[in-house]
């Protein structure tokens, strides 16, 4: 894991926001604060010249001001380079109120095991380091100490969340830029029952550019310890207009929070009408999806019995043909697997280039029913023997449907048929309405610019 590319440093105009959040202005002299992931200092830096400023208009001398500096501003950061830069760009900031020499509480650690608790103020901006790029180690240190973790593919600046509030004395105040997608994704439930009770404040930055030219979309949280308010005060940010605000009862925030104003009325569910379901998962499309060139042949050759016209959003998006090998057959209705010895025996050449890639196809995480040539999840062909419908998990400001027919098979997006004899055809008009697209906004997931990230079980509960 590179952790320099977890290194995302606050502007100082957003420091600066962030202390006023947290009431960090006056009467702060002699009140402890940590900065758990303080990188070089941008947060520190602000946090040391109002510190010292209110210790000098409550009539401090300096000596003073520098033993309670010792004794109530932290940092922890693992980057022991940054350590140093830290130490060194809050020297600058001391020295020129005349104060040198400071003892600095500035760890080389990682401030997620930093025992010390009991402060006034935790401020940060932890590294945001997704499950896929955090080391196996790492992973199941992080779920057995964190509560947040605990469960599924969790973001590594969860456990700072937590870690935070743990540490604040009562009443005291944190103030922490956190990922917008820990409001929605099921990864987080455990991290949203966690802070609900002591979160005050909600900032949606999502639509400002607060990191430039880095793809992530923050909100600013705001934590009371003690505070147990019933709600909870939800402001966005806007680049041009009014912010909107708005308070939000916290017994309306249930598994994915909400912060539009759609409402759930309609009396039917999706789910109970149609099958929704994420398209069969290879975890090998290289292997196993092969492109069809202009003249309708493939550089490889393999016995077309074991062949289906697969198709992704993005490959109906532009008209690419592909074909996937396709190790399975169906039997009354049911999924059943090419054992090796048939493979061999009905499809040598499709066997052997499988056989050329076996190395690759033996370190997927395979489902443990699963031979080293079938797919790595499988549970969706069980659905797939019949027409069915594909959208994209992303949706970028209107809802796009692709038909496709019994045989072929989706390998990317969500796949969509029928129960009960309805028609997909009423699915389809049901998809392509705006109530739809609403409702979508109202649970989707930001990724980028006006793109969302939705899941089946979103579409599987929408009434209509």
């Amino acid at each position: 894991m590179n952790l320099k590319k977890c290194q995302i440093f606050t502007p100082k105009e957003i420091v600066n926001y962030m202390l006023d959040l947290a009431n960090y202005t006056t009467q702060i002299f002699g009140r402890k604060i940590i900065d758990n992931s303080c990188g070089n200092g941008q947060i520190l830096i602000e946090v040391v010249k109002r510190f010292i400023i209110d210790g000098l208009e409550q009539g401090n001398s300096i000596k003073e001001i520098k033993s309670s500096i010792e004794q109530c501003i932290f940092g922890c950061e693992i980057d022991e380079a940054l350590v140093e830069e830290c130490i060194y760009n809050l020297e600058l900031v001391a020295n020129k109120f005349g104060i040198s020499n400071v003892i600095w509480n500035i760890q080389a650690r990682d401030g997620l095991y930093f025992d010390q608790e009991s402060f006034d103020y935790v401020i940060g901006n932890p590294p945001y380091i997704s499950y896929s790029n955090l080391t196996k180690d790492l992973r199941e240190k992080t779920r057995k100490n964190f509560i947040s973790c605990y469960d599924g593919k969790f973001d590594y600046s969860y456990a700072f969340i937590e870690k935070g509030l743990k540490q604040l004395k009562s009443h005291g105040k944190m103030v922490i830029i956190s990922p917008s997608n820990m409001f929605k994704t099921v990864f987080a439930k455990n991290l949203r029952e966690f802070i609900k009770c002591d979160l005050t404040q909600i900032i949606d930055c999502s639509s400002l550019n607060i990191f430039h030219k880095v793809l992530t979309y923050p909100s600013i949280t705001v934590y009371e310890k003690g505070s147990n308010s019933n709600v909870v005060i939800y402001r966005k940010l806007q680049k041009q207009g009014d912010n909107i605000e708005k308070i939000l009862e916290k017994i309306n925030l249930q598994d994915k929070w909400d912060f539009t104003d759609y409402k759930q009325d309609g009396k039917r569910r999706f789910g109970d009408m149609f099958q929704v379901g994420n398209s069969v998962a290879t975890l090998a499309n290289k292997v196993f999806i092969l492109n069809i060139d202009s003249n309708g042949k493939m550089k490889i050759d393999i016995e077309e019995e074991v062949l289906r016209t697969t198709k992704s959003p993005r490959s109906e998006q532009y008209g690419i043909k592909q074909k996937i090998i396709f190790p399975y057959y169906y039997e009354n209705g049911f999924v059943k697997k090419y054992s090796y010895n048939e493979m061999k025996n009905k499809f040598p050449k499709a066997l052997n280039y499988l056989e050329s890639n076996r190395e690759v196809l033996e370190k997927r995480d395979a489902d443990k029913s699963a031979e080293w040539f079938h797919y790595g999840r499988s549970q969706a062909l069980s659905h797939l023997s019949c027409d069915k419908l594909l959208m994209s998990s992303i949706i970028t400001r209107t809802v796009i449907i692709y038909k496709l027919n019994e045989k072929d098979i989706p390998y990317s997006g969500i796949f969509i048929t029928a129960k009960k004899n309805i028609s997909l055809e009423s699915a389809i008009l049901i998809l392509r309405t705006k109530r739809f697209y609403r409702y979508l906004v109202s649970k989707g997931i930001k990724v980028s610019g006006d793109s969302i990230r939705i899941s089946s079980k979103d579409i599987e509960e929408y009434r209509y």
